[in-house]
């Protein structure tokens, strides 16, 4: 909610329809998921990877795509225990984000924008 309140705040019609979409998709990720706290903001973190990267925590794993499962089609796969041999890393996983500062770096681009 705080975080919602801070895009709320700003001027113009962007940063409007943007708090009316962050509250929806919170209020619906914490009526499906009870370890939910709000909304996830997938697409611009997709972007932070690649502009703020500092914010991440990253992991080196072999990750694989599911082709065959009937549930678990597309999904994608990381043996975390180790209970499969996998040769080696074959991807780097964007692991953890400091979600302050990324949410202060998403303010701080409509805030921009809404000038």
């Amino acid at each position: 909610p705080e975080r919602i309140a801070q895009v709320r705040q700003l001027p113009g019609r962007l940063a409007a329809v943007l708090a009316d979409l962050f509250d929806f998709f919170s209020q619906v990720y914490v009526s499906r998921h009870d370890n939910m706290q709000g909304g996830a903001v997938h697409d611009p973190c997709a972007v932070l990877a690649l502009t703020h990267s500092q914010l991440f925590t990253t992991k080196d794993h072999h990750v694989v795509v599911e082709t065959h499962g009937e549930l678990t089609r597309g999904m994608t796969l990381i043996d975390q225990r180790g209970l499969i041999e996998r040769e080696h890393p074959n991807c780097t996983v964007q692991w953890d984000v400091d979600a302050s500062k990324a949410f202060d770096v998403i303010v701080a681009a409509i805030a921009a924008f809404s000038k």
